[in-house]
């Protein structure tokens, strides 16, 4: 990879950190925002998979962002064992704000 390629990436990829941060948001949680934003009716075994964490992570990064007021969850109606995860219209709004 040439200098001005990998250059232009850390750049990209220090700008996002410095937004995250500035969100109070991991990088973990803004996925995790964003993974439930893009997948409607994903549960904590579909988001661990997709982020590639354990299902216990995926448990704190939700309490933490719940507390937030950033995302709430329902039981689903088809499987009463598995918990559905939405993002609140404030957990919107803060995802619409980073992407930006």
């Amino acid at each position: 990879m040439n200098n001005t390629i990998f250059k232009s990436r850390l750049t990209r990829h220090s700008a996002f950190m410095a937004r995250c941060a500035s969100a109070r948001l991991t990088p973990n949680q803004f996925l995790f925002l964003s993974h439930t934003h893009r997948n409607p009716g994903s549960g904590t075994t579909d988001t661990a998979k997709a982020l590639g964490i354990s299902r216990s992570a995926v448990t704190e990064i939700f309490q933490v962002l719940r507390d937030r007021g950033l995302v709430t969850n329902t039981i689903s109606q088809l499987d009463e064992r598995r918990t559905i995860y939405q993002l609140t219209e404030e957990g919107i709004r803060l995802l619409a704000t980073l992407l930006n």
